[in-house]
């Protein structure tokens, strides 16, 4: 994932706060929401999560809430730190739906192993092709079997023999005050960096609009990434 200054001309620092609403802690007695994996959902479910994308990018780009103010958080914060809570009840506030939950993308397993098709994607990585785990610029000539065994061995490099502690598996501290770039922990560096250069449109300059970190959190897809990540880190 490339990161840097984001183009000239764009700004994705938020606007003034103003009087800013504290964040307030959900009633325990409030609906579980479970994120279901993006591949195990039907149509409909997948037509609400767009439908709730849609809302949010109709509201004006200057309204916190809205997808334009969402994306802009990745931009402006996310270089050197990680913390990722996707729309935070956004979606339900939106559409009316107090147990819909934006759903993961399953990358881990063979059945959700790839993308959902969308032209802003990189082309030559749409259905049915398979996602490469540890991607690293060139696709490799794999069949479906083949790519499926590579991404498992992947995922059990990263999450088990490279991470046998916390340190190695989360990443190093970052506190007020140290250098940017601690370093980021074996699940930040493979397979969550490939992907998003995987996904990302390589005829765009920059390989927007997930393969660069100004631009990732344009993509819809970029929260159901993470939430497959944070999901991981769970796991862990």
């Amino acid at each position: 994932m490339r990161a840097g200054r984001p183009p000239s001309g764009c700004h994705c620092c938020p606007p003034s706060a103003g009087d800013a609403t504290g964040f307030v802690i959900p009633d325990p007695s409030s609906p579980l929401r479970v994120r279901p994996a993006a591949h195990s959902v039907g149509k409909d479910y997948i037509a609400k999560f767009a439908q709730g994308v849609g809302l949010m990018k109709a509201l004006p780009a200057d309204d916190p809430r809205s997808f334009t103010q969402q994306a802009n958080v990745h931009c402006a914060y996310c270089d050197g730190a990680y913390s990722q809570v996707g729309f935070p009840d956004l979606e339900l506030q939106l559409i009316g739906d107090d147990n819909f939950a934006i759903p993961f993308w399953n990358w881990d397993a063979p059945d959700g192993m790839r993308l959902h098709y969308d032209p802003l994607r990189d082309a030559q990585h749409q259905p049915p092709t398979l996602v490469d785990l540890d991607f690293g610029g060139i696709d490799p000539s794999s069949s479906h079997k083949q790519q499926i065994d590579h991404n498992l061995k992947v995922m059990y490099r990263q999450i088990v023999s490279n991470a046998p502690t916390p340190r190695l598996f989360f990443g190093n501290p970052y506190r007020a005050g140290d250098d940017p770039n601690p370093g980021g922990g074996s699940l930040e560096n493979v397979p969550h960096g490939p992907i998003h250069v995987w996904t990302g449109d390589r005829s765009q300059s920059d390989q927007e609009d997930m393969g660069n970190l100004y631009s990732a959190a344009r993509d819809p897809l970029f929260f159901a990434h993470h939430s497959n990540i944070d999901r991981i880190w769970n796991v862990w």
